[in-house]
């Protein structure tokens, strides 16, 4: 059997469930190219938390053995990576804690999925502790580094998924997004990413952060270097089982076609560059611009839209997010070491309401912080009383906003994922802010994806100055130094219609991938004997 190409790894996952299917390579070939690629990457970047290459490997091999055996599995022979917070049989979650993990005994149910359809589980992949900030990194497995730039961050809390994504050790992802967590590190690390609607997907076949938390929802979605495997992805996770229990609130209403391809001149497309609470660096204004060229070029009418209310939007968001005061936080963190940051959020999480204003003049103030100021102050414990008032605003909110649209008769959006390139260590806290693009879809519920765009150019790294805020002291020091790093832009939609975010991401994806700074792998820097 003659090999189709010598870097097996830088197909997608289509690309290599048609090359098996059609005994072009055998899945043996493909697990094998996989692993070794993992094995020179995941050393300089780590990202892999547990292998399974035995596993993974036996597989392949009655694969090719019996290619009769489910035939019909889209996901044939694909290499694929796990988030460690789902369950993954003889796999732990640790979500980076130091205590004791229990091994779990069999497949969540979106792994089982993934494999029914014939994805290869090759490993597990790092996540920052407790899954709370955007940044990968815990006492338990370290650092995750960016392939892109080692130096830089991947992001989180998906991060270690990202990571190896990039670097080709996987063809298919699978990982979960409360505040970003999807397309923040897709965004930092040059791939695609989609969350789908709030409960499109089950939220069961996982361990949990922010348990009870009722308004704000985690989805898990796919991640890929490419759009269409999204959608495969999407095909195999939101199938509808006839033995599903429609008494369950978690089963969505709606089916998802993955052969519903939207004509996007029929689509009316609303573009914000700039959400008035952080400016975009210029690649990533650059990346909208050009977007906004493809998407004309293909029909598309384009709608300048008037950017929400960031600010309270974000206001409602940390005040749900931390009611509890970290309480949860704190009972699940009992006995393990904690990470630096994440001890911080804690201590902060549990300062009382009534103080924080004067935190907020005599500390945050005095240094120019005042974007994180105002989230400081509006986050905190909250009575029931307090927390359904904050509820209610929240819902207002959200109205205001999809009224917007409706008025504007969109029926999708464009706008940055994140306000800059990949940050350096230990700037996740304290850029919180710049994370206001993806944090409010959350707050929506709306589907949303990352779609990889361009690579910051060595003309364009900063355009910051004046008296700035000291978040944004911090983004133009991140931005310095930040030409190569890939950067992306964010599509959102209407609930329930994944299939149009996807095919208006796939349309963006094809008019990036003939530009000349498209963050293709083939681009990546060299790591080890590559």
């Amino acid at each position: 059997m003659q090999r189709t190409s010598p870097k097996l790894w830088q197909h997608g996952a289509a690309q290599l469930a048609h090359l098996i299917a059609s005994r072009e390579v055998s899945a043996v070939e493909v697990i094998a190219a996989h692993i070794d690629r993992i094995n020179t990457v995941n050393p300089h970047i780590n990202a892999l938390t547990e292998t399974f290459f035995d596993q993974a490997t036996a597989t392949a091999k009655r694969l090719d053995d019996d290619p009769s055996l489910h035939a019909n599995q889209p996901l044939r022979g694909v290499p694929i990576s796990i988030k460690e917070c789902f369950l993954v049989a003889g796999g732990k979650s640790t979500l980076g804690m130091t205590t004791p993990a229990v091994q779990h005994t069999h497949d969540g149910i979106h792994v089982a999925r993934l494999r029914e359809a014939g994805g290869i589980v090759l490993g597990m992949t790092n996540v920052p502790q407790m899954m709370i900030i955007h940044e990968t990194r815990n006492p338990v497995f370290g650092t995750t580094n960016n392939p892109w730039n080692l130096e830089r961050s991947v992001g989180g809390s998906s991060g270690g998924e990202a990571a190896i994504l990039a670097a080709g050790g996987t063809a298919l992802g699978l990982g979960s997004d409360l505040g970003g967590s999807i397309r923040l590190p897709s965004h930092f690390c040059g791939i695609a990413g989609l969350k789908p609607t709030s409960r499109r997907l089950l939220r069961s076949g996982a361990v949990e952060n922010l348990r009870g938390m009722a308004w704000l929802e985690y989805q898990p979605g796919p991640m890929a270097r490419h759009v269409a495997d999204l959608r495969l992805a999407m095909q195999v996770l939101a199938r509808q089982q006839a033995n599903m229990k429609w008494s369950d609130p978690e089963v969505a209403p709606l089916g998802f076609d993955p052969q519903a391809s939207t004509d996007i001149s029929s689509l009316r497309i609303g573009v914000y560059a700039d959400d008035g609470f952080f400016p975009p660096c210029p690649a990533v204004k650059r990346a909208i611009a050009e977007g906004i060229e493809g998407l004309t070029a293909r029909g598309a009418t384009i709608v300048t839209l008037e950017p929400p209310k960031t600010l309270d939007l974000l206001k409602s968001y940390f005040a749900i997010a931390s009611a509890d005061g970290g309480r949860d936080f704190r009972r699940m963190l009992k006995g393990s070491r904690l990470d630096p940051e994440i001890a911080r959020l804690v201590r902060l999480a549990a300062l009382p309401r009534w103080l924080r204003p004067l935190i907020a003049m005599l500390v945050l103030a005095p240094f120019g912080k005042r974007k994180m100021s105002a989230l400081f102050q509006a986050s905190g414990p909250r009575s029931a009383n307090s927390l359904w008032q904050i509820t209610y605003q929240a819902a207002c909110q959200v109205r205001e906003v999809f009224q917007s649209w409706d008025n504007a008769g969109v029926d999708a959006v464009l706008c940055p994922t994140h306000a800059t390139p990949a940050l350096l260590p230990d700037s996740a806290v304290d850029m919180m802010p710049a994370a206001s693009y993806s944090v409010v879809m959350n707050l929506l519920g709306v589907p949303c994806g990352n779609v990889p765009a361009t690579r910051v150019r060595a003309e364009e790294t900063s355009d910051r100055s004046g008296n700035l805020d000291a978040s944004e002291q911090m983004a133009a020091k991140i931005e310095r130094g930040s030409a190569g790093l890939p950067v992306g832009v964010q599509v959102a939609g209407r609930f329930w219609r994944e299939d149009q975010v996807l095919s208006v991401m796939e349309a963006l994806e094809s008019h990036y991938r003939t530009l000349p700074d498209f963050p293709a792998i083939s681009h990546l820097p060299k790591f080890g004997n590559d």
